[in-house]
């Protein structure tokens, strides 16, 4: 689910009560008016319908006030998130590499053009050439030997391996 539409649901259907009683037609209303195709309904209506462990009202009710005050709080941080990521996508089509850069194949992995250029930098006198470049982001192999055994790996700056490395944390892979 993305953001907006589980901030949606958590408003609408609170506590394990309220999505207990939430009927099929309902959800199927509640569905095709935030646009999920058919096969997503069906699979959240599957995960909707699971068995739920017992929870003590109280605690429902402590938790139900809980989650809405979070996502009351999170409203205005998701609307800054996606007020920077506009700045950004705005800047980047203003300036005349935008075009060929977003030739790249770089969106599929979780990050895009914008993205990177803005890690990378827009001073076009920064690396003396690709090889530069390459050893910036730490994508150059470098080759290393004793005795007997050679090895060739990616060497990465600590800035890059420490950005990736939190993304493989993040994403699980």
């Amino acid at each position: 689910m993305t953001t907006a539409l589980a901030q949606e649901f958590l408003q609408a259907y609170p506590t394990p009560g309220a999505v207990a009683a939430l009927t099929e037609r309902q959800w199927q209303r509640w569905a095709h008016a935030h646009r999920l195709s058919e096969a997503r309904t069906q699979e959240l209506w599957a995960v909707l319908q699971q068995p739920q462990l017992p929870v003590p009202a109280h605690v429902v009710r402590a938790k139900a006030r809980l989650m809405q005050a979070l996502v009351t709080e999170l409203e205005p941080v998701v609307a800054a998130v996606e007020a920077y990521r506009q700045a950004v996508e705005d800047f980047f089509a203003g300036m005349p590499a935008a075009q060929w850069i977003r030739t790249l194949p770089i969106g599929e992995h979780g990050i895009t053009a914008p993205t990177l250029w803005a890690r990378l930098g827009d001073a076009p006198g920064r690396w003396e050439s690709f090889q530069h470049l390459q050893a910036q982001a730490g994508s150059v192999p470098v080759t290393v030997k004793s005795g007997k055994q050679q090895i060739v790996h990616g060497d990465q700056s600590p800035a890059i391996s420490a950005e990736r490395d939190g993304y493989i944390a993040s994403t699980g892979n």
